[in-house]
């Protein structure tokens, strides 16, 4: 987290110089433009003195405001801005923890809700019988899910025709067809260790 500060550290800056360069060449840019209005007035215009002398005034008056101006807006520190990115980042993380702990309330109430009996919904408080209840409702969960899942570990899957006739030719060869399964599977370990 400190590395993201840093970076973004390091971005505020770059990026506060650079428009601290922009500014300057702005007014650099103006003031060239001022030097030329001035001299083109003073050139063209003999007979209006006045006028020519009180505007170049009148626009280094104005100019200090607009640069103190823009100064105010443009040059937030930078100190400010990490702050206020913290605390928009704080204000989105707890907002999204107030969302997750909301609805996590709401499914616990409805498990509640769902677990108690009709006749106690009206009362306010848990009584034991509900948690006997919720107990009791889950030792059933917990019954039926192992039940499906012996069901599933006693599933024999089908073998094909052909493979049922050519394991049996094998144990007819092997004189095992009248055995058991796990005694044909003996006799063959005991003849592969013989070999």
């Amino acid at each position: 987290m400190t590395e993201l500060g840093d970076v973004l550290t390091c971005r505020l800056v770059v990026e506060d110089e650079r428009m601290r360069r922009q500014r300057e060449a702005f007014e650099e840019q103006r003031q060239w433009l001022l030097s030329k209005l001035v001299s083109v007035s003073h050139d063209d215009g003999g007979g209006d003195d006045e006028r020519a002398g009180t505007r170049p005034e009148k626009r280094h008056e104005k100019r200090p405001l607009r640069s103190r101006s823009s100064r105010c807006t443009v040059g937030v520190p930078v100190e400010e801005r990490l702050l206020e990115y913290g605390r928009q980042r704080d204000e989105r993380v707890e907002r999204a923890r107030r969302i997750r702990q909301e609805e996590a309330e709401m499914a616990e109430a409805k498990l509640l809700e769902r677990a108690e009996p009709r006749m106690q919904r009206g009362t306010r408080a848990i009584s034991s019988s509900t948690s006997e209840t919720l107990t009791r409702r889950r030792a059933q969960r917990y019954e039926r899910l192992m039940e499906e899942s012996t069901a599933e570990l006693n599933f024999h899957p089908r073998i094909s025709i052909e493979s049922a006739r050519l394991a049996r030719e094998r144990r007819v060869k092997e004189n095992i067809a009248d055995l058991s399964v796990q005694e044909a599977l003996l006799r063959r370990k005991a003849m592969a260790d013989k070999q």
